[in-house]
């Protein structure tokens, strides 16, 4: 049986973690290798509000089990 591979597209700068760690933690446990890809090859860097702060309320309790 071959290994899924999945490709997760993301913006070089300013998305949301979200977008990227929920898919990501699903694939990983279900074993299929993920890649990371940007627009311009760089590594991706988000929004650092959406890290730090209150516009994550809710959710971060669920990023940190991630």
């Amino acid at each position: 049986m071959t290994q899924a591979h999945i490709l997760i597209p993301l913006p070089d700068h300013d998305f949301d973690p979200s977008e990227s760690s929920f898919p990501w933690k699903a694939c990983m446990e279900r074993g299929w290798k993920v890649t990371f890809a940007t627009e311009n090859g760089n590594v991706a860097t988000c929004d650092p509000r959406l890290l730090k702060g209150p516009l994550l309320g809710p959710a971060i309790p669920n990023l940190k089990k991630a």
